[in-house]
């Protein structure tokens, strides 16, 4: 019975904390994330993840110094990885215009093979390890955010990834050799 007790105290504590937390830094950080980013929305998803990753931490232990040195230094590299991530986007997005410009017949016969060699292919792999290369390289998901959601350490997200990536390659290989 006294053990309950002391778990919704903490809880309590905790969720307080929390609270004051974002009430306290939230309304600053959007306005730090706006200004690197130039779009509210997207500064408010930015932020809205940060807190996020606190509270799922469930213990606000891990915030040793300075919290508003963490959560600004936290906004700082999530905005510059959401400015990356943009740009790879962008980047995808005119290649993808440029195949669809320049498409002739045979070009998209090619495509859907290839594209039925991909599915192929993810549907060899072991489901954990087609999770994670679906998290990774479709949904655009970092390893370290792969491994904290499914509960993997980074090294065994990095291997899923490279086995996918193997039996990919390989399957393509005896595509174009024949």
């Amino acid at each position: 019975m006294k053990i309950n007790s002391i778990e919704r105290e903490t809880s309590g504590r905790l969720h307080n904390t929390f609270d004051l937390l974002y009430k306290k830094y939230y309304a600053e950080l959007s306005y730090f994330v706006t200004s690197i980013l130039r779009s509210g929305e997207q500064a408010e998803d930015v932020v809205q993840e940060i807190f996020l990753t606190i509270w799922l931490k469930g213990d606000m232990g891990f915030l040793k110094g300075s919290i508003k040195n963490y959560l600004y230094s936290s906004a700082r590299n999530r905005s510059i990885d959401f400015l990356k991530h943009q740009k790879v986007r962008e980047k995808y997005m005119n290649y993808s215009f440029e195949i669809v410009s320049n498409a002739t017949p045979e070009n998209w016969v090619y495509k859907g093979e290839i594209d039925d060699i991909l599915k192929e292919s993810l549907h060899c792999m072991s489901p954990r390890c087609r999770e994670v290369f679906e998290l990774s390289r479709i949904k655009g998901m970092k390893n370290q955010e792969i491994a904290e959601g499914l509960g993997l350490s980074r090294r065994t997200v990095e291997h899923h990834i490279s086995s996918a990536l193997k039996s990919i390659r390989n399957n393509l290989a005896l595509y174009i050799n024949n």
